[in-house]
């Protein structure tokens, strides 16, 4: 059993000893994110731009329209990434593009690049590209030294606590 909610015990080994875990963790899992400089204007962007994004060394596009809100902007990365298997989604952020990973961990970045620059009347990412990385959750079992990838923390091999 687990007394915070945000823990969540996921699977034992053979080599795994019965009995009540403490764990502590020294740092919080965190998604790759990329946020745009400045909300996009209530009127929308201004002409027709390409968001070009890069994930596990693949480009993928997403193709804006003139006059596109943020919350079709939003609509239009989230479908369009989607489609592509891309696990990147965006959420509008008081209206400031906000893009993020779906996936936790050292191992996720991406880059999102646009075709205009910096401004307003854009999404607000830029032509020299913002890049995000995740990071690892970090942690002891028992006061042992454990290992982790993503959001998961596992009992160090060799010890009771392995699995």
């Amino acid at each position: 059993s687990t007394t915070k909610s945000e823990i969540e015990y996921s699977s034992i080994t053979d080599k795994t000893a019965g009995g009540a875990y403490a764990v502590n963790i020294t740092q919080i899992p965190l998604q790759a994110v990329v946020s745009g400089t400045q909300a996009i204007q209530s009127a929308g962007i201004s002409s027709a731009e390409i968001l070009t994004f890069t994930y596990s060394g693949t480009n993928y596009t997403v193709n804006l329209s003139s006059g596109d809100k943020i919350g079709t902007v939003v609509d239009k990365i989230n479908t369009q990434l989607s489609n592509q298997n891309v696990p990147i989604s965006a959420v509008n952020n008081s209206g400031i593009l906000k893009l993020y990973s779906q996936e936790y961990g050292a191992g996720i970045s991406f880059t999102a690049t646009s075709d205009k620059a910096d401004s307003s009347a854009s999404t607000g990412i830029g032509t020299t590209g913002k890049s995000g990385s995740g990071q690892d959750v970090a942690g002891t079992i028992n006061s042992l030294s454990s290992s982790a990838v993503g959001n998961s923390l596992t009992g160090a091999d060799g010890s009771d606590k392995e699995g």
